[in-house]
């Protein structure tokens, strides 16, 4: 099968890119200057258009063409900061580069933006794509009009940027039209005020069936659980959540409440964006005793009291699919600063005559030692004094020993930015190690 060079063909596509974006030279210009273009390196050229041999049964073209020019693309793709990356056997992601941006109206800048268009819309091996500041905000129409068309993009990830009400309105669009949408990244995005960012973005992800992984952090506009419990039930398919806002009062009971009955969802990510430290972590804990699908919980920037790691505890041991549990910039404290209610006061004393001297670390243990799933806890930093550690190592020690037999997985207690191990329960790391079933890692 021969690359296509058809005059005919140039000039329709030529045509069609015009009609998205009029700012583009005229069709007989983009024909002339796209017949067999240069990259801008040297006396260097690629095949355009050259169309996408991925899957084809012909000899020798089960894998796309483009790999054969794939340095010279790459050329070309220089000017608007992205780069084309093999990521998987025969599938291409689109990666933003580092530096200074070209300037916008620049011949290699509109050639590179051309060349975007036609990978995005025409090549079943292009899967993922995280597009460039420079893309976005010179050439947002031919961008999201690529991504609609395409039929093999999976992964779509956008950190930093700033949408006007058009873009805005065409972004959800766009992502309602990608019909093999899997993985949706949102980060430290504004969305212009002057469109219904909720009503648009459940819509669009109502549409997108496929969806399974979706990661929404510092959006604005979306930073009440009422929106996020909409998005949530627009959308069953959902198996991994990330999310990130500042939660409180009725709205955060429904949102843990209905993560709790979740039939999808075997990831969960919350991470607090609030001022101050969240105090209603434990009505999740409560929802998760009785959810039997979710394998894998992090928690990021809360702070657990006696209370709160109590009911973690209780959760840890009813519940018996988590097989993960991570905490990141979490802090425990005996008593919070947070005025009590008479019923958590009670609770609070009851913690305290249960845990007593060791209340930091024995919540861990005892769900250690009566979890019947969970393989692996995660601390970006040790949060245990030295003793607690000690009994901690032992616990996961024991484990194995308790249950007369090797466990299937090993279980991990995994330490970030963790100091050299001190005297006092270095050797009962070392002694652990020496059993199959148990794993203790520091990573310094």
């Amino acid at each position: 099968m021969a690359p296509q060079r058809s005059t005919t063909a140039l000039r329709s596509y030529a045509a069609q890119i015009k009609s998205v974006c009029p700012k583009l030279p005229a069709v007989s210009t983009l024909v002339r200057k796209f017949r067999c273009p240069e990259t801008g390196f040297q006396n260097h050229k690629i095949t355009f258009p050259l169309n996408c041999t991925a899957g084809d049964s012909t000899p020798g073209y089960e894998t796309c063409q483009i790999f054969q020019e794939l340095p010279r693309w790459n050329e070309v793709l220089y000017f608007v900061k992205l780069e084309l990356k093999e990521t998987s056997p025969g599938n291409l992601t689109v990666s933003p580069l580092s530096g200074t941006s070209f300037p916008a109206k620049s011949q290699e800048v509109q050639r590179a933006v051309v060349c975007l268009h036609w990978l995005l819309s025409q090549h079943r091996c292009v899967v993922s794509v995280r597009p460039h500041q420079l893309v976005l905000n010179n050439y947002p129409e031919l961008f999201w009009d690529a991504i609609k068309r395409s039929l093999s993009v999976r992964t779509l990830r956008l950190h930093y940027h700033k949408f006007d009400a058009e873009t805005t309105s065409r972004f959800f669009y766009a992502v309602s039209r990608i019909t093999r949408l899997e993985t949706l990244e949102l980060n430290q995005i504004e969305f212009s005020v002057d469109v219904k960012t909720k009503p648009w973005l459940t819509h669009s992800l109502t549409s997108v069936t496929s969806l399974k992984t979706l990661s929404l952090t510092n959006i604005q506009g979306m930073s009440n659980t009422e929106d996020i419990t909409e998005l949530l039930r627009a959308n069953h398919g959902l198996t991994k959540l990330k999310i990130d806002a500042n939660l409180g009062g009725d709205d955060i009971v429904s949102f843990y409440e209905f993560l709790s009955v979740s039939a999808s969802l075997t990831e969960l990510t919350i991470i607090w964006s609030g001022a101050e430290p969240a105090c209603t972590i434990g009505v999740l804990f409560e929802g998760l005793m009785g959810n039997g699908v979710l394998r894998k919980l992090c928690l990021g920037n809360f702070c657990f009291d006696l209370v709160d790691s109590t009911l973690l505890s209780d959760m840890l041991t009813a519940n018996t699919t988590l097989q993960e549990l991570a905490f990141f910039y979490c802090h425990w404290r005996f008593l919070t600063r947070w005025p009590m209610k008479r019923e958590r006061q009670a609770r609070f004393e009851n913690a305290k005559q249960r845990w007593g001297l060791w209340w930091r670390v024995d919540p861990f243990i005892t769900a250690i030692k009566n979890s019947t799933s969970l393989r692996r806890l995660v601390f970006d930093e040790n949060p245990f004094l030295d003793e607690e550690m000690g009994r901690l190592l032992v616990a996961v020690k024991e484990k194995g020993l308790v249950r007369g037999a090797l466990l299937p997985v090993p279980f991990l207690v995994v330490c970030h930015r963790v100091l050299p191990f001190s005297a006092n329960y270095g050797h009962l790391c070392q002694s652990g190690c020496s059993f199959l079933s148990v794993q203790i890692r520091y990573v310094c």
